[in-house]
């Protein structure tokens, strides 16, 4: 391909597994999105096209997409592994990684119970509707503990996933550069 099919290693990652939660062989909403952006789809701010198809059919770009996927299987160790999986993953997947972001930072934590811990890693990798009722305060008060260790401990598995993340996002950006599904201004 000519051009870079994504902007980032983050989108690579979104799009890829948004996809993968699609099905496959029925008319789908990646069908939908294929057609209704032609070749060029997802569209930044200023309007500009940000994923590049080129002339790839709708089952190659899921290909690619699971390329992309595949790619953080088998290039990256299990942390970083599941500090994409919390951020980018769905359902059962995402649950598990929720569950390991917590596991990893968990000698860190003043709080060492399981319940209210898993609570924290969802306050910060839930969607909306699963954050709501996950503030500090509300934890706090479920679980009988005080509003400053549980903020401390949110943030210490926020800082954990960010550093996991981060080295993901280093490994990643080198290995999409070098197969041209990045652009080298992108990474």
């Amino acid at each position: 391909m000519s051009e870079p099919i994504f902007r980032s290693v983050q989108q690579a990652l979104h799009f890829s597994f948004l996809v993968a939660t699609l099905p496959v062989s029925q008319k789908s909403q990646m069908e939908s999105i294929y057609r209704n952006g032609g070749k060029r789809v997802v569209s930044d701010e200023y309007h500009h096209s940000t994923i590049h198809f080129g002339d790839l059919s709708p089952l190659e770009v899921r290909g690619q997409c699971a390329m992309v996927r595949g790619v953080v299987v088998d290039h990256l160790l299990e942390p970083e592994r599941q500090a994409v999986y919390a951020r980018y993953s769905y359902r059962a997947e995402k649950a598990g990684a929720v569950r390991a972001m917590r596991d990893h930072a968990l000698p860190l934590l003043s709080c060492q119970d399981e319940w209210p811990t898993i609570a924290m890693a969802w306050s910060i990798f839930g969607t909306d509707a699963q954050r709501d009722g996950m503030s500090v305060r509300l934890i706090a008060d479920e679980f009988d503990l005080s509003k400053s260790s549980v903020a401390r401990d949110i943030a210490e598995i926020r800082r954990t996933f960010r550093m996991l993340e981060g080295r993901a996002y280093d490994k990643l950006g080198e290995i999409f550069l070098r197969s041209g599904l990045i652009g080298i201004d992108d990474a």
